[in-house]
């Protein structure tokens, strides 16, 4: 088993980037050195999506709100829902009977019908 001491650690990044070809900044042992073209593109992606971004951040500001009315109507519908449920499950044997009423009624009409045919 490895002890912390048999780590070395990670070589990490520090907040600047060095660019390759700048005189005016000597990168230290534990810098990030980047060819210029590299670093170029990136600045250019970075111009570009940070529009995209700042618009993402407005229209979640934006819709939030639109979230929380949505969450306060669905925790009130609740109850509602709650209160059919019952409802449902009260009228099923309603339902029940009803079904074996019209059975009753479709067999005894059934049986009359049977019966004039045999006297006609």
């Amino acid at each position: 088993m490895l002890s912390s001491s048999h780590l070395t650690p990670l070589k990490t990044c520090p907040l600047e980037i060095y660019v390759r070809g700048r005189r005016d900044i000597t990168p230290t042992e534990n810098s990030c050195v980047v060819p210029r073209s590299l670093f170029d593109a990136l600045t250019l992606l970075y111009g570009a999506l940070a529009p995209l971004f700042e618009a993402s951040a407005y229209l979640f500001d934006a819709l939030t709100p639109l979230f929380d009315a949505l969450a306060y109507l669905f925790d009130a519908l609740t109850p509602l829902f709650k209160a059919l449920a019952y409802l449902f499950d009260a009228l099923t044997p309603l339902f029940e009977a009803l079904a074996y009423l019209f059975d009753a009624l479709t067999y005894h009409l059934l049986f009359l019908t049977y019966n004039f045919q045999q006297k006609s």
